[in-house]
């Protein structure tokens, strides 16, 4: 356009012409939208090599490469990352459980003792016991405490209550990103089984134990521990501490021996001798040094081959089974009421010295068996259903597991039948009646026994108990089809027709108040019964149902 119109401009000046014939302006477009594509890439070296100066490369680097971490992030370079091999694309945690402790005003080195106060019980006894590494927080890497810094750990390694004293070495910074800033960070840490762990109630700084003084105190007063928040300071003040707090009760005391209790356990120890030599000696040893053990049932010739599994024929072996006392235990199960691995050990080593030395002792705990029951089942009008399925599974488990409310002791070899938790359901005020039950049996090494008449230990280790839920099936009418629900007369042979006969009958419902003599309520023919009613009948014999 340019070049045209200068020389149509030459052209109209020499010949003097119209500068009508000049080209005119060129349409010119306006863009609306325009889209570039375009591919951009970068190179973070984060290889550590020897022969590269690492602190030139991080002086110089133009990008960084963060690890977004639970809680917070940290810059990562093979300058400031000096302890790993190598720097991975995500954070890596080889750790299977964490405990983090953050400490504001700590000025390092400086010795802290700190209370840990666990739910005593809640760690799982079947698993082996694990090691705690301690480790502290240094410019976002966690390095572990040397050796003798941490002083003392009167916790068994976070198995019971108690205090740990460290050093906190003075490298330690409060600077981090992984974690709040402003805090000294301590990490508990276990690789495997964290549930051999237990489970924490409360963490406390400057922690010390106080021992009680007698100054001609009542001794009585042992019966029962000091409760919590009784001691608030101190005999002779001290400015430097501005506080005393007792957080929980006292533990250790034991009042004076009664005259009757001195009886007993001198008679005990003239018996046994302080040697465990018979089934008795076993038992009473175990009790009389650990007082928060409720029983103990000694298995002669019997092993553990397994957490739940015994071999009972094993001779030159001695298996003792622990039963906690469920009273003060925090986070036990009480329907499974298992002893701390802790203190499982500790029966072992005293047993162990007293035993002969040829006999191999094993001490665990009991081998538990759940019961689980399916029926269906009928309110009587007026009691909500939502509600009572749930009172009526709370019920059964009582009855199946009474100790778990203090109404009776664990009884080791009990069995129990379908018909006994039959007449149970049936006499609850609600319920109208019942259907389709059945009875199973799980067990550690069978599997489960389904639909059986009667539940039986397996073992002399075993202990029957509830499941935590049953099934229980609400009905809203009278109608219930159950293909395995069937009552059948048995019709007994005689000399014309020597073959027995069983004619099925329909479905019924459950329990004695339901059925009709001569019906579904049979009395066998021509065997001799006594006439004084039923409490005089044998099921199986004069009493058939099926």
């Amino acid at each position: 356009y340019q070049i045209s119109f200068t020389a149509a401009a030459i052209n109209a000046a020499r010949s003097e012409g119209s500068t009508d014939n000049l080209p005119k302006e060129p349409y010119t477009p306006q863009i609306s939208e325009l889209s570039l594509n375009y591919t951009a890439t970068v190179s973070i070296n984060l290889i550590s090599n020897a022969a590269t100066n690492n602190v030139t490369a991080f002086t110089n680097r133009a990008d960084q490469f963060f690890h977004v971490q639970p809680f917070g992030v940290a810059e990562v370079h093979p300058f400031i990352v000096k302890a790993a091999p190598f720097i991975t694309l995500f954070p890596t945690f080889n750790d299977e459980g964490s405990l983090y402790i953050g400490v504001k005003d700590l000025s390092v080195p400086r010795n802290l003792s700190v209370l840990f106060k666990v739910a005593e019980g809640s760690a799982d006894p079947d698993l082996p016991k694990q090691t705690v590494d301690w480790s502290f927080l240094v410019n976002n890497e966690w390095v572990t405490f040397p050796k003798g810094n941490v002083i003392n750990d009167f916790t068994n390694g976070l198995i019971t209550s108690g205090i740990i004293t460290f050093t906190v070495p003075r490298t330690a910074t409060n600077n981090n990103t992984i974690l709040t800033t402003g805090y000294n960070w301590i990490r508990a840490s276990v690789t495997t089984n964290a549930r051999a762990i237990c489970d924490m109630i409360d963490i406390r700084t400057q922690a010390v134990n106080a021992v009680f003084a007698d100054n001609g105190n009542d001794p009585e007063h042992l019966a029962v521990s000091l409760p919590a928040n009784t001691i608030k300071g101190l005999v002779n003040s001290e400015s430097d501490i501005a506080k005393v707090l007792q957080p929980y009760s006292s533990f250790g005391g034991r009042k004076k021996e009664s005259s009757e209790a001195y009886s007993v356990r001198v008679s005990e120890r003239l018996r046994h001798k302080n040697r465990a030599i018979m089934i008795w000696d076993y038992e009473r040893i175990v009790l009389e040094d650990f007082p928060e053990i409720y029983k103990v049932k000694c298995l002669n010739h019997t092993r553990y081959v397994s957490v739940n599994d015994i071999k009972e024929i094993s001779p030159g072996h001695v298996s003792l089974v622990i039963v906690s006392n469920l009273q003060n235990k925090n986070a036990v199960n009480p329907l499974k009421p298992k002893t701390s691995l802790y203190t499982l050990t500790k029966i072992h080593d005293l047993v162990k010295k007293l035993n002969p030395p040829a006999a191999e002792l094993f001490v665990k705990n009991p081998i538990y068996e759940e019961i689980v029951v399916h029926f269906n089942v009928r309110f009587l009008p007026g009691f909500d259903p939502g509600f009572y399925q749930n009172q009526l599974n709370t019920d059964i488990i009582a009855f199946l597991a009474p100790w778990a409310y203090g109404s009776t002791n664990i009884t080791f070899g009990l069995s129990i039948h379908a018909s006994v938790i039959i007449n149970f359901i049936e006499e609850r005020e609600y319920v109208d009646f019942l259907a389709c039950f059945q009875m199973d049996q799980v067990t550690t090494t069978n599997g489960t026994l389904k639909n059986i008449e009667e539940a039986i230990p397996t073992t002399s280790a075993s202990i029957l108990t509830s499941a935590v839920g049953h099934f229980i099936n609400v009905l809203e009418t009278d109608d219930c089809e159950c293909d395995d629900n069937e009552v059948k007369h048995i019709e007994f042979g005689t000399e014309d027709c020597p073959c027995d006969v069983e004619e099925e009958k329909k479905p019924f419902v459950f329990g004695i108040g339901t059925m009709v003599v001569a019906d579904n309520f049979i009395v066998g023919n021509g065997l001799p019964i006594n006439n004084d009613g039923i409490g005089s009948m044998d099921v199986g014999n004069d009493f058939e149902v099926h």
